[in-house]
């Protein structure tokens, strides 16, 4: 599958596990043993399967200019049949739950349920396309829009309620999609429909040019407006930030690239604590040795954990 990523708006995992998408909905996915069924069901379900689907077209990473976060989309995929909203978590280690429209990852409030905030996009989407509805193949009807919270990590996510889980899937499970048999079963596609990926050059006209821009790089509750440093080796970029509660509190956010990083540390959680913890373990020393020094430096504002 190809997929046009705009520069700058993702994040190292979120690009790691479109890679994964990229690679499974491209026509070679191979089902898991499934020995329910008829014979025929069976084979079916076997290599190649997805025989007459193929070709899907993916749009990463980018925003429309007029909309706030709404306008946001990490994976826009466009199928043989309907489009598909992907937004991607990368939770580990700990539950989440719901309490209202609110997440929570053990005790730590993530925010408004991002079920609710993909689903303001999908109407953002299906306002759009409603209006190119004769250009497309299938004449007089816009591509039907659905929309998923794929888990990329390891938080157990089984305790949501039941309206939320409809649209929360781990990405284990998602990847089967590329299944003709278990992406019918989910989808039910009508025939007349099954022509969407001749309509490509339309959702290209409708995602590029001025219209969009790079998805806006956002961490905890700050917004990267200007991009001021980047490590020679693009180990890291550091941003001038803002805070989206107070546009006149600034701070500096740094998105790190660990791919870059020479040695075996890099694809460790506990190498990549190390790395990340040599600057805080620089301050810390500044600290005893002269806190005038201290106090004029730049310090964390978040503390760190290992996700990954």
């Amino acid at each position: 599958m190809e997929v046009e990523i705009w520069d700058g708006g993702l994040q190292e995992q979120e690009v790691e596990a479109i890679e994964k998408i990229k690679a499974s909905f491209s026509g070679s996915y191979k089902a898991p043993p499934d020995h329910g069924g008829t014979l025929r069901d069976q084979l079916q379900s076997s290599y190649g399967n997805s025989k007459g689907v193929f070709p899907w077209k993916g749009y990463a990473g980018f925003r429309f200019v007029e909309s706030k976060k709404e306008g946001e989309f990490d994976l826009v995929i466009v199928t043989h049949c309907n489009v598909i909203i992907v937004e991607l978590k990368d939770w580990n280690h700990q539950p989440v739950t719901a309490r209202g429209d609110t997440w929570y990852k053990g005790d730590q409030n993530m925010g408004r349920s991002p079920v609710s905030v993909t689903r303001g996009k999908k109407f953002t989407l299906d306002n759009k396309l409603k209006r190119l509805a004769q250009r497309f193949t299938n004449k007089g009807y816009a591509p039907f829009v659905h929309f998923f919270v794929v888990m990329t990590g390891n938080a157990d996510f089984s305790q949501l309620p039941e309206d939320q889980l409809h649209h929360t899937i781990s990405l284990t499970d998602f990847l089967k999609f590329a299944d003709r048999n278990t992406f019918n079963k989910h989808f039910r596609p009508h025939p007349n429909a099954q022509v969407l990926n001749q309509d490509f050059p339309i959702f290209d006209n409708l995602f590029f040019g001025p219209q969009t821009a790079p998805k806006a790089l956002r961490v905890d509750g700050y917004e990267a407006k200007d991009k001021i440093f980047e490590h020679p080796k693009k180990v890291y970029r550091e941003y001038l930030a803002k805070s989206e509660i107070s546009s006149s509190t600034e701070a500096l956010l740094r998105v790190w690239n660990f791919k870059n990083v020479q040695g075996s540390k890099a694809y460790t959680p506990e190498g990549r604590a190390e790395i990340v913890s040599r600057e805080r373990e620089v301050l810390q020393h500044i600290n005893h040795q002269n806190r005038d020094l201290y106090n004029h430096c730049l310090r964390s504002l978040t503390s760190f954990q290992k996700t990954r």
